[in-house]
């Protein structure tokens, strides 16, 4: 079975470094030849890593004009003669949905959204309406974004699923704090606006200046919000703050860091969460997205409501002066991703899908 995945760019992002993962996973299992065409350029980030792989990837550059685009798309599509369409971006339908239109149906069309965000404003609601004719499937990376979506479109609730993303799970083994007077705290993704990180330096300025002095922040990632973040970051003065940048070692990242923390306003099922829970690093989140799916109150981690900078101060505190069982919230963290989250388990999800022709919705 041939299957292409789109996606807008190999740029680091959450639901970019899954493509790469689950086309990983097919490739390894022999049930799948996967593909990946991505709408960015050699130059995106995660694009050596990909063919370093070993993985089949098309860069169509959607920046040359949208005929020219149009017309590499067509030709791509008749050489490698997929069977089935795995859309992971609803930038994409712009161009696919066009050529989906134009041709008789000879594709599966599965279209994963990897966000919280329905899509509700102007041309991207009425995009989602002529793509839903020719999609198979829509799938949901957690409930809270499926109902939603289906609040806002009018897809058949039969054709929308739940497929929670998986993520390669290291061989569990006892986590420790790195210093047990100490606290590397770490945020690992996009500098944007929705993620809301000046949440964090709000909070630790709430500390006592005895405890920022014990704590240094890392920040692995970059955005729009580097610069103000940086700034926000000198008026700190007691507490280390290092930006490392994008980092695409996933096992230095998780090493450096005690506890992640994620404060943003909106998430589907953070990437980033998973791939820290899975080796042992226990998470503070907001109570939004996602995030409650992933994280059990109390058991791998701590919730917290959106904007309470009080709330997220007093669980950094606390792990700080280890009130909290450091050893078993690790240990639950990494055998909850474990349990329910392998991409092993979410790559025959995706393969059943592949397999089962559905009629065109109406």
């Amino acid at each position: 079975m041939k299957v292409i995945h789109f996606t807008s760019s190999l740029n680091l992002g959450g639901a970019e470094r899954f493509v790469i993962d689950l086309a990983h996973t097919q490739l390894l299992q022999h049930n799948v030849t996967p593909t990946i065409v991505s709408y960015g350029t050699m130059e995106d980030s995660l694009s050596s890593e990909a063919h370093n792989i070993g993985l089949s990837c098309y860069h169509l550059n959607s920046g040359a004009g949208r005929l020219s685009l149009l017309r590499r798309l067509h030709a791509l599509l008749k050489r490698i003669k997929p069977d089935v369409l795995h859309v992971h971006s609803p930038a994409v339908m712009k161009s696919l949905a066009l050529l989906l239109w134009l041709q008789p149906k000879q594709y599966q069309v599965i279209y994963t959204r990897h966000g919280a965000n329905p899509y509700t404003h102007g041309s991207w609601k009425l995009m989602h309406k002529l793509f839903k004719p020719v999609t198979d499937v829509a799938t949901f990376v957690s409930d809270d974004a499926r109902t939603s979506f289906l609040q806002h479109h009018s897809w058949a609730p039969e054709r929308c699923i739940t497929v929670c993303n998986g993520v390669f799970v290291p061989a569990i083994t006892a986590r420790a704090k790195a210093d047990e007077t100490k606290l590397n705290i770490g945020v690992v993704g996009r500098l944007e606006r929705i993620k809301s990180t000046e949440h964090l330096f709000e909070a630790l300025k709430i500390l006592p200046e005895r405890c920022q002095s014990d704590i240094t922040v890392h920040i692995f990632g970059t955005g729009s919000q580097k610069e103000p973040l940086q700034k926000l970051a000198a008026t700190l003065g007691h507490i280390k703050t290092e930006f490392h940048g994008l980092v695409l070692d996933r096992e230095k990242i998780y090493q450096t860091i005690d506890v992640q923390v994620v404060c943003s306003k909106s998430e589907g099922l953070s990437l980033a969460i998973m791939e820290g829970l899975a080796r042992g690093v226990p998470c503070i989140a907001t109570k939004v997205g996602g995030n409650p799916e992933l994280i059990r109150h109390g058991e791998n981690g701590y919730l917290y409501d959106y904007g309470d900078q009080q709330a997220l101060a007093e669980h950094l505190r606390k792990f700080l002066l280890n009130d909290y069982p450091y050893h078993q919230l690790s240990h639950q963290a990494q055998h909850r991703i474990s349990a329910n989250y392998s991409l092993t388990n979410t790559q025959r999800q995706y393969t059943e899908l592949y397999s089962v022709k559905r009629p065109h919705q109406a």
